[in-house]
């Protein structure tokens, strides 16, 4: 089975979350919202990816600093309700649309409708 890899995401992300990216000040305000999860030199080194417009860097490093344990957490809190998932080896638009309708599939069968 080829998935999606934690490094294959990144770019994803990057590209995802454009409206942050072409909006500096938005970016900085949101990256300072983090700062009482995180120390002070994460904070400022995924400052210093922003204005160096390495969006995938930061992308990874917030994902591994912040967005994962704290998916990990959920996910644990909640395992024995996963009643499906969907896997993917790619993220462009068709791959998405793809996931999308497997996604309502599941719905759909596991609501009875």
């Amino acid at each position: 089975k080829n998935l999606v890899t934690f490094h294959d995401a990144f770019p994803y992300l990057a590209r995802r979350y454009g409206d942050l990216t072409t909006d500096p000040a938005r970016l900085s305000d949101t990256l300072d919202a983090l700062a009482p999860r995180h120390p002070v030199d994460r904070i400022q080194h995924w400052h210093d990816l922003a204005r160096g417009g390495d969006y995938t860097e930061l992308a990874a490093q917030l994902m591994h600093h912040h967005y994962d344990p704290r998916y990990a957490k959920q996910r644990a809190r909640y395992a024995e309700m996963v009643r499906a998932t969907i896997d993917a080896d790619r993220l462009g638009p068709p791959d998405l649309a793809r996931m999308a309708d497997a996604l309502a599939e599941r719905i759909a069968r596991i609501s009875g409708s």
